[in-house]
């Protein structure tokens, strides 16, 4: 019974991280697709290159996203 539930807490700990890192990943991402978005807002980031940005970060952001 204790080793039962040594692996059941240890198996939760595990996925408590997991999703603390993955919850900063997407706070990250975010934090920059803002940014982004408010340099092109102000004109120092043409629409190409903010596309060309913002893309691979949505991509990552929706992957994370999925995994939850």
């Amino acid at each position: 019974e204790y080793v039962e539930t040594t692996i059941s807490e240890h198996i939760h700990n595990q996925g408590m991280a997991k999703g603390k890192i993955e919850g900063k990943a997407e706070g990250v991402i975010e934090g920059q697709l803002a940014t982004y978005e408010q340099l092109y807002k102000q004109g120092l980031l043409s629409e190409t290159m903010y596309t060309s940005m913002t893309a691979p970060l949505r991509q990552q952001l929706e992957q994370l996203q999925n995994k939850s």
